[in-house]
C-alpha cells in the first residue's frame, strides 16, 4: 500500500522535513519509517516545484489502520497539511440514507438517496417494495453502485415493469450489500398515480355526439320546409323571409 501526497512549494522541502503522523484509536505518533514502509518522494517532472511525498507499506497489519497526515517545512515555516488519509480495515458498507421521492408518474418512482462509502468490496443497493394495498412485498436487488464506492447522491427510476402496481401505495426501504456484510436505511412512502382509462372522455363523446344530433335535427327542419314550399333563409338573422312555391 502506498500513501501519496502532492506537495508544491518554493524552495523544495527536503525528505529529512518531512514527517508523517499516525493516529488510531490506541496510537498517535510521529513516524519517520514503519519496521515495514519505507518513505520517499518523487518529483514531478512537468513542474519544478512539485513532488510527491510517499509512505510505502508493504505489508499492511491491523495495528496500521487509523489516520495519516503529513507535516512538511522548507526554511519559511511549517505547515501541517489539513486533509487526512484514513486506512480503514475492510467491513460493511456505510448505511445509504435521506432516501426520498423525486417525481411519481403512472408508471414509475424516481427515488434518490445518500450512498455511503462501500465498506471496502464492491457494494450493490437493494430495495425492499411494501404494498399497503395488498401487504405484498418485492425486492429489488443487484442496483449498480455509479458512486464507485465513495458515496454522495444516488438515483434510481422504480417502475411497474418491476412489479408497482398504479394506485397503490408502497413502502419504500433501501439497502447496501457488499462481499462481508448487508445493511438497511432509510425508507419512504409513496403513492403511485392511477392511470386514465383508454378513449376519449366523456364530455367530448357527448359534446360531440350532441353536435350530431344537433346539426341532424337542422337538416330535417330545413327538409321539411323545403317541401312545403317554405324555407327560412336567416335562420340565425334578425328577421326571417319566406318564399312561396306553386305546387
Amino acid at each position: 500500500m502506498t500513501i501519496s501526497i502532492c506537495l508544491t512549494a518554493n524552495p523544495f522541502t527536503q525528505l529529512t522535513d518531512s514527517n508523517w503522523r499516525f493516529k488510531s484509536s490506541e496510537s498517535d505518533y510521529m513516524i519517520n519509517g514503519l519496521p515495514n514502509g519505507v518513505l520517499t518522494s518523487v518529483k514531478d517532472t512537468n513542474h519544478p516545484f512539485k513532488k510527491y511525498v510517499m509512505l510505502m507499506i508493504t505489508k499492511i497489519l491491523e495495528s496500521h489502520y487509523g489516520t495519516y497526515t503529513l507535516q512538511v517545512k522548507n526554511k519559511f515555516n511549517v505547515q501541517q497539511l489539513t486533509h487526512v488519509i484514513s486506512l480503514l480495515p475492510e467491513g460493511p458498507p456505510v448505511t445509504p440514507r435521506d432516501i426520498k421521492i423525486i417525481y411519481i408518474t403512472a408508471v414509475s418512482i424516481y427515488l434518490e438517496w445518500t450512498a455511503g462509502f462501500d465498506g471496502g468490496p464492491d457494494q450493490t443497493f437493494w430495495l425492499n417494495v411494501f404494498d399497503r394495498e395488498t401487504s405484498d412485498w418485492f425486492i429489488v436487488n443487484n442496483i449498480p453502485d455509479t458512486t464507485k464506492g465513495q458515496g454522495g447522491l444516488f438515483e434510481y427510476k422504480l417502475t411497474t415493469k418491476q412489479g408497482l402496481l398504479p394506485g397503490h401505495k408502497y413502502i419504500i426501504h433501501v439497502g447496501a450489500i457488499n462481499s462481508i456484510s448487508n445493511v438497511t436505511g432509510s425508507s419512504v412512502m409513496a403513492q403511485i398515480k392511477r392511470l386514465l382509462d383508454k378513449g376519449l372522455p366523456v364530455i367530448t363523446i357527448i359534446g360531440s355526439t350532441f353536435g350530431v344530433l344537433v346539426t341532424a335535427g337542422i337538416v330535417t327542419i330545413i327538409t321539411l320546409l323545403w317541401r312545403r314550399g317554405r324555407i327560412c333563409k336567416g335562420i340565425c338573422g334578425r328577421y326571417c323571409y319566406y318564399m312561396s312555391f306553386n305546387h
